[in-house]
C-alpha cells in the first residue's frame, strides 16, 4: 500500500524517495520493487546470512533452532563472524549472483539497465494488486494477443 502511495505521489510529481524492505532476497524481487517506484532495496538479514555462510560460524546456520532467524546470534558473535575473509567471501558471492540475476531479469524484458525498468514491465494475478499498483493485470482482455481472440471465435464454434 505504502509503495502504491508513492507511486501515484510521483505520479503527481511529487518528489519524494523509498526505500524498501523486508523478506527481499533475491533478484527478481529487488527488479519489481524498482518497477513499481522504489528508489532502493534494503537487504539486511540476507547480506548477514551471507557474511555468516562464508564464515567460521557458518554451522550455526545449519541448526534448526537457529534457522530462520537472527535473534539466535549474539551480537559479540556477529561482530566476530563479519572480520573475517570469509564474510567478505560470502557477501560478495551473494551480491554478484543478485547482480546476475537482475542482469538475467531485466535482459528478458529487453531491457539492459536496471533504470530503464517500470511498471509496463510488471503484471499481477491479482486484479486488486493491478488496480493498487496501477499495473496490467495479465488476465484482462487486452494482456492476451489478438490472435488469442481469433482462438477463442473459433473454439466457440465447434
Amino acid at each position: 500500500v505504502c509503495l502504491a502511495s508513492i507511486s501515484k505521489a510521483r505520479e503527481r510529481e511529487i518528489e519524494t524517495s523509498m526505500i524498501i524492505a523486508g523478506d527481499l532476497y533475491d533478484g527478481s524481487h529487488i527488479l519489481k520493487s524498482i518497477a513499481l517506484g522504489a528508489d532502493a532495496v534494503s537487504l539486511g538479514r540476507p547480506i548477514t546470512y551471507a557474511c555468516l555462510s562464508g564464515s567460521k560460524f557458518s554451522g550455526f546456520l545449519r541448526r534448526k533452532s537457529l534457522r530462520g532467524t537472527l535473534r539466535g546470534l549474539s551480537e559479540s558473535l556477529l561482530k566476530v563472524a563479519m572480520k573475517g575473509e570469509g564474510c567478505k567471501r560470502g557477501v560478495m558471492n551473494y551480491l554478484e549472483s543478485i547482480e546476475v540475476e537482475i542482469k538475467i531479469l531485466a535482459s528478458a524484458l529487453d531491457k539492459y539497465h536496471v533504470n530503464k525498468i517500470c511498471k509496463e514491465d510488471v503484471g499481477s494475478l491479482s486484479k486488486e494488486l493491478a488496480d493498487l499498483f496501477g499495473i496490467r493485470y495479465i488476465y484482462a482482455p487486452k494482456a492476451v494477443p489478438e490472435n488469442w481472440e481469433i482462438y477463442m471465435r473459433q473454439t466457440e464454434r465447434s
